[in-house]
């Protein structure tokens, strides 16, 4: 099982909730790990879900694609001038999912392009920490792909 947890903006818990769901879970005997596809600036929130995660993963596994710059991935990509590879990053997620029971995506605040990750990848679940309405699914293009009221 995967599960893809979203929110409407940075800081509005969606770490915090991976890290308490893997505990959750590794408590039940389940072999869960976390996966953070993109992360801007520091790499702390990689690292906790790292250091909550089951053993046999590695930070670039958990996070394939670090760019160093605190801004949206689009804007840290132009900064750094580098290609966001979702290839790349489903490749990551599609290895986890075989050698873990579980993998909890953790996306980044107010939308980005592993929210089609996920949908292509078929997680099974996805969770709007910041709103309680419904489920956020908006494709990077702006087109809706499965309803919801938020981007990814």
């Amino acid at each position: 099982m995967s599960l893809f947890l979203t929110g409407t903006g940075t800081g509005v818990g969606k770490t915090f909730v991976a890290i308490e769901l893997l505990h959750w879970l590794r408590s039940r005997g389940i072999r869960a790990v976390g996966m953070k596809p993109i992360c801007c600036g520091d790499r702390e929130d990689a690292r906790r879900l790292l250091a909550a995660s089951a053993e046999g993963i590695s930070i670039e596994e958990l996070n394939p694609v670090w760019l160093q710059s605190p801004v949206a991935p689009s804007v840290a990509a132009q900064i750094e001038q580098v290609e966001i590879d979702l290839g790349r990053i489903r490749d990551y997620f599609r290895s986890l999912s075989v050698r873990f029971d579980t993998v909890i995506v953790e996306g980044v605040g107010g939308g980005a392009k592993c929210c089609d990750v996920a949908l292509d990848a078929r997680v099974e679940a996805a969770g709007d920490v910041g709103e309680t309405r419904g489920l956020a699914r908006r494709r990077w293009d702006g087109g809706t792909r499965a309803g919801g009221h938020n981007q990814c």
